[in-house]
């Protein structure tokens, strides 16, 4: 039995009572999180574009657009939800992988709903999809990524199909053919971080796991080989000698990885690669208090595999932003916190903020990276201050990370945060309400009808 086809009845096969319980716990946050993230990405410059073409486009009202109170068809929906979910970069990220979330959720919340799927369906279909995804990453070498690939992506349009598969019911052969589909609509590049486009690949994977399923149920055929085959995902995506196939078909919930590898959630809205440095500088604050004026310098020693994702030596723009570490550390000491608000184009243009930020340095000093070493190397935050004082930090694992994990309060916070971006305080609970008891949920109806049509009125 070749891989894809192994795959293809691990996706049909699951059932919610096979799925361990830390393995739920652990989705369920991601879902809370992710949610909370996309609806606060509705609001954004990005939401709005993407809820603007998704109307334009039409389509029969079938699902749901979040914060835009209108239904569209499947893939358009799925499509502006995704970009939705990435769009602040605050979404929950995992080794190997990128941001699973963000193509999955989609399909969970279009599908979702056009199938009346209960919470247990959902949840089955978020491991599943979370399962695959993980599985293809950690079968690869990072070279994909360096090469210029977006892991969220590549890796997204798969779990994203897996998701769409295991909502729809489809056979093993039809999950086949929906991942044979799926691999060719795999896409997204490196190149585009730092724009709006960086978020429209998640978009781009949910849309294009929900069409591949689709596709599948109709008996469109594509290579029942698509994973293993020598023209398919490994061989292309990946290097030759760079990926291993046994790491897909034979770990498959043997472990699970949401318990082996977790996921990461973020405290603050920007690349992963700035939390450690963004952490170690507002502990340095808190400790010692200091002000924007009495910085004279900024040094940061950490891995060089972080200004190859955060290419920005300044900022200007909230995007760009989130890719500049100098701007990240910069605002943190300006704002004492780095939130939403510390993106918006305003804030980025800042004089204050953009003087201290050309007084940071990034160094690296170590002579390989977290990329080859696979661990954590050495982050310390250095700030000289005007009166010669010498303040340094360092940093372990990230805040959130599964090492340093967030706790329910902190998760429910955030999601409270990001959803009064767009629903009043009881809409906010109530939605919070159904997520925390998804699992007991007959199907997702309530929870769509709120977040399409509710938002306050000045939102939309």
């Amino acid at each position: 039995m070749g891989t894809t086809e192994k795959v293809a009845q691990f996706i049909v096969n699951t059932t919610y009572d096979q799925i361990p319980a830390e393995a739920i716990a652990v989705a369920k946050s991601a879902i809370v999180d992710g949610l909370g993230v996309a609806v606060a990405g509705s609001q954004t410059e990005t939401g709005r574009i993407v809820a603007r073409w998704a109307k334009e486009m039409g389509g029969a009202p079938a699902a749901g657009v979040v914060g835009a109170g209108f239904k569209t068809a499947l893939p358009i929906a799925a499509r502006a939800n995704g970009t939705m979910a990435h769009a602040l970069d605050y979404d929950d990220v995992t080794k190997n992988t990128g941001h699973p979330t963000p193509p999955l959720l989609p399909v969970l919340l279009t599908l979702g709903e056009t199938q009346r799927a209960s919470g247990r369906e959902l949840l089955e279909a978020y491991v599943v999809g979370f399962e695959l995804e993980s599985k293809l990453g950690n079968s690869m070498s990072r070279k994909h990524y360096a090469h210029g690939w977006h892991s969220t992506s590549i890796f997204g349009t798969m779990g994203a199909a897996a998701a769409a598969a295991k909502l729809l019911k489809l056979d093993v052969w039809q999950t086949q053919m929906a991942l044979g589909i799926a691999a060719s609509e795999a896409a997204g590049l490196r190149q585009n971080f730092g724009t709006m486009t960086k978020p429209y690949h998640a978009g781009l994977a949910a849309a294009n796991g929900v069409i591949a399923a689709t596709l599948a149920r109709q008996g469109f055929t594509s290579a029942a080989d698509i994973l293993e085959g020598e023209f398919g995902f490994l061989r292309v995506f990946s290097m030759p000698g760079e990926y291993d196939e046994a790491k897909i078909s034979e770990t498959l919930a043997n472990p699970w990885n949401l318990i082996a590898n977790g996921i990461g959630l973020k405290p603050y809205p920007c690349c992963r690669n700035a939390h450690r440095p963004v952490d170690a500088m507002l502990a340095l604050i808190r400790a010692h208090g200091f002000a924007p004026e009495q910085v004279e310098q900024i040094d940061c020693e950490i891995s060089a595999h972080v200004t190859k994702v955060m290419t920005y030596e300044q900022a200007h723009t909230g995007l760009e932003g989130k890719f500049c570490l100098p701007y990240c550390l910069a605002v943190a000491v300006c704002d004492q916190r780095v939130g939403i608000r510390q993106f918006a184009e305003t804030r980025v243009r800042d004089p204050q903020v953009q003087a201290l930020s050309k007084r940071v340095q990034i160094i690296h000093p170590y002579d390989r990276t977290e990329w080859d070493t696979g661990e954590l190397l050495p982050c310390i935050v250095r700030v000289r201050l005007t009166d010669g004082r010498v303040l340094e930090a360092s940093a372990g694992s990230p805040r959130g990370d599964p090492d340093n994990p967030l706790t329910w309060e902190e998760i429910a916070d955030k999601y409270r945060d990001c959803a009064r971006e767009l629903l009043a305080e009881g809409d906010v609970e109530r939605t919070l309400e159904l997520l925390q008891r998804l699992e007991e949920q007959p199907n997702p109806a309530e929870l769509m009808e709120i977040l399409t049509f509710k938002g306050k009125p000045a939102t939309r």
